[in-house]
């Protein structure tokens, strides 16, 4: 997988990338459907050695949007302490445990046992290294089974700058699993809004007490971005 295919499938050729060039994206098909393959090599943390990220700019800033995708988790996979998976972004898009007001990011994250959380920075982040919002269908957080494909559904919707009435839902197979109304986005004067899709996955963290101890694979397939619900 690289870069040319990135902006055929895509529409833009990304700005950066980690893992394209290294081989670790390919395209494999399996029963006649084809989707992207993503390896994540063995005692490998973070996304320069050991995952696949690049971003794609929509070429103009939205107030509400909606993405949705299907990911795989392989048999057997190992979950150790968590790792990134992709999500909207806006602004500086502000990852890497920095302290930015000026951006948000709203990946997702597989935790310990493969629970599902969204992994906000926001300006009122409480974490240094962003804040956890767990997946929740009322029985209590979820988790990503292995061996079989799931849809998650993210929605954003913008607040007014300085104001608390953000939205920050998600759907994890069609089911509401994440209900935030009062989130804050953005400071007052602030301008920017959702603009970017981050395809990133790695492992971690930013040591290697997140590295797998063997080689593990993810699937990721049906990427959809929109103004109104895909799934539900």
């Amino acid at each position: 997988y690289t870069e040319s295919m990135v902006e055929g499938d895509f529409g833009h050729a990304p700005p950066f990338n980690n893992g394209l060039d290294e081989g670790r994206a390919t395209i494999v098909e399996e029963s006649g459907n084809r989707f992207l393959r993503v390896t994540y090599p063995a005692n490998e943390f973070g996304p320069n050695n050991g995952g696949v990220q690049f971003k794609v700019p929509f070429g103009q800033t939205y107030d509400e949007l909606y993405l949705s995708y299907r990911v795989r988790f392989a048999d057997g996979f190992q979950f150790v302490k968590g790792g990134k998976i992709p999500g909207l972004v806006g602004g500086t898009a502000p990852t890497g445990c920095v302290n930015d007001t000026t951006g948000f990011s709203a990946r997702m994250m597989w935790r310990t046992g493969g629970a599902a959380v969204q992994y906000m920075y926001f300006p009122e982040k409480l974490n240094a290294c962003g804040d956890d919002y767990d997946y929740d269908t009322g029985n209590g957080p979820i988790t990503f089974s292995t061996g079989t494909w799931h849809t998650v559904e993210h929605r954003i919707v913008m607040n007014t700058p300085g104001d608390h009435d953000g939205i920050l839902e998600a759907w994890l197979d069609g089911l509401p699993a994440l209900s935030q109304k009062a989130f804050l986005y953005r400071l007052a004067g602030a301008t920017y809004g959702i603009d970017t899709l981050y395809f990133s996955t790695f492992f971690g963290g930013s040591d290697s007490t997140w590295a797998p101890s063997s080689a593990q694979i993810v699937d990721f397939d049906d990427f959809i971005v929109s103004t109104g619900p895909i799934t539900h």
